[in-house]
């Protein structure tokens, strides 16, 4: 997550985005090992939400970033806060597999 927020602003025309989404207790997105992959927090969303509401600063100003979401991380939310920053968002795809329903979101700026 850091990485990010080592770049000049507005660098990026794509991002693609695999966040760790799956709900865990918060303490594990800081922890050592392989399940730093996956925690995404008490909603999933701890990483997700913090690239979401800096958005604005990473992408050109037609840039768009295409982020895969776990159900459970509340698509609704997620749409309602990247509206805040005066983005819209768009479903691509979903798929169940493995007991997981997942989505392919698309950000881009409204114009």
């Amino acid at each position: 997550m850091d990485l990010l927020f080592n770049f000049r602003e507005n660098l990026f025309d794509v991002i693609l985005f695999n966040p760790p989404y799956v709900v865990t207790d918060s303490a594990e997105i800081r922890g050592c090992g392989l399940s730093r992959a996956w925690a995404g927090g008490c909603t999933g969303r701890e990483i997700t939400d913090q690239v979401l509401c800096n958005l604005q600063n990473f992408l050109t100003p037609k840039g768009v970033c295409y982020m895969v979401i776990l159900k459970e991380n509340n698509i609704d939310e997620i749409t309602s806060l990247v509206r805040k920053n005066n983005f819209r968002s768009e479903v691509i795809k979903d798929r169940k597999i493995r007991g997981e329903h997942l989505f392919i979101l698309k950000f881009s700026k409204n114009v």
